[in-house]
């Protein structure tokens, strides 16, 4: 949320978000293991280097470990990053790190449904009221929030765009994903 408001300013703080993110990759994938996924799931909170702290680490509530939008958003950044900077070099070095292992993950959280789409069930939205509101959320999150799925879908189709931009290996389910998620 901070990196619209430093971008234009401060781009080299902005970077310094996206940097704590990329050296964060090895905690961020643990977590996404500790939860039967691939790639890089961001710990809505984290310490140093991307350690979760207060959530998915135990000592937390379960809300804190499905605010899974938090991941998206961090492939939503790497583009507001690249769009304001055209730095081919930091999206090819940082960038697409970040995009690859964050596609991993939203290829690993989806869930295939009857009618052949994609739904992503169980999440922490950003209204986090609906914590608060069991007739909203229900009491391990709820399926298909509008924001999660479109940070999903960004990050899927961004990750497949930068890794044919620089010559990268894609997986082709990412695109097909993207297309179909609810």
């Amino acid at each position: 949320y901070m990196m619209p408001a430093l971008l234009p300013f401060y781009p080299s703080r902005a970077e310094s978000l996206l940097r704590y993110r990329y050296n964060s990759l090895d905690a961020s994938n643990n977590i996404a293991l500790r939860f039967g996924y691939n790639g890089s799931m961001f710990a809505w909170t984290a310490a140093y280097l991307g350690r979760a702290e207060g959530c998915c680490d135990g000592k937390g509530g379960w809300e804190l470990c499905i605010e899974q939008h938090i991941t998206g958003d961090v492939a939503v950044a790497v583009q507001m990053y690249y769009y304001a900077t055209k730095d081919d070099i930091w999206l090819e070095n940082i960038g697409w790190p970040l995009l690859r292992d964050i596609a991993k993950f939203w290829s690993s959280r989806v869930t295939k449904t009857n009618n052949m789409t994609y739904s992503i069930e169980k999440v922490m939205p950003v209204d986090e009221w609906c914590d608060n509101d069991q007739t909203k959320c229900g009491d391990i999150g709820i399926d298909n929030a509008i924001q999660t799925n479109a940070v999903a879908i960004i990050s899927l189709q961004l990750a497949k765009q930068v890794g044919d931009m620089f010559g990268f290996e894609v997986d082709p389910e990412w695109e097909i994903i993207a297309k179909k998620i609810k």
